[in-house]
């Protein structure tokens, strides 16, 4: 039975709500989801912000920036029960799930309290979930974010596919050196159109297959290589 419960949470997870019970916002992005094949909506510029790592991170499958509040019963027997807005929850390639937390969400009892609680949830404990904390998300402007932006321009639109001929030629000038900026890139590949070879470095720096020097802002000049040799 608790398995089934589980499940049944889970499936809850996963779940948005209907557009009725949606929280007004006065920021609302609708953008597409690679990793999702569909629409997914962002409430808030700090929603919009967690969507940018989600979708980047290779390590997630899949996840959801509208799930219920998190009903938690920790047995404790405090008189405050309470109920934890999450921020999102996510899938990774091994189907193991993570609940996201916006710290400025948490009030005043703040992020180790929280944590505790949790930790002590029958559902929480039910599920096999790890926690994932964020204190900056609302910092659009950041510049590994910013860059993140730019580069699922090439990635997130319903008609974008990628072009595994432009991939491979890419790799294979890549292999013989140790860095090259996206300008080289793209005059060694004139041959093709250059939002093909774009969309083509989109994917396989989205793949972790080519590293992009995040350290400045995204531009023709930026290096990319096959080694992780970037660091801020």
């Amino acid at each position: 039975m608790k398995a089934l419960a589980a499940v049944a949470l889970r499936e809850k997870l996963f779940k948005a709500p209907p557009p009725a019970r949606r929280q007004p916002y006065t920021t609302v992005r609708p953008v597409y989801s690679r990793k999702m094949r569909r629409r997914v909506y962002a409430f808030g510029d700090s929603r919009f912000a967690l969507w940018l790592e989600l979708e980047f991170d290779p390590t997630v499958a899949s996840f959801n920036l509208e799930p219920p509040v998190f009903p938690l019963v920790d047995g404790a027997g405090e008189d405050d029960p309470i109920s934890i807005p999450m921020a999102a929850v996510s899938l990774d390639n091994a189907d193991h799930l993570t609940l996201h937390f916006e710290e400025s969400d948490l009030g005043s009892k703040g992020r180790p309290a929280i944590a505790e609680r949790i930790s002590r949830s029958q559902d929480w404990r039910a599920l096999g979930a790890s926690i994932a904390f964020w204190k900056d998300l609302a910092d659009l402007g950041r510049l590994d974010r910013a860059n993140k932006h730019a580069l699922l321009r090439y990635l997130c639109a319903p008609q974008v596919v990628a072009n595994a001929e432009i991939e491979k030629l890419i790799l294979r000038e890549l292999g013989t050196v140790r860095k090259l900026c996206i300008w080289d890139i793209l005059q060694k590949l004139d041959a093709f159109d250059a939002e093909y070879v774009k969309t083509a470095l989109a994917h396989l720096i989205s793949d972790k297959k080519v590293f992009l020097d995040m350290t400045r802002r995204l531009d023709v000049l930026s290096e990319i290589s096959r080694q992780d040799i970037f660091h801020a």
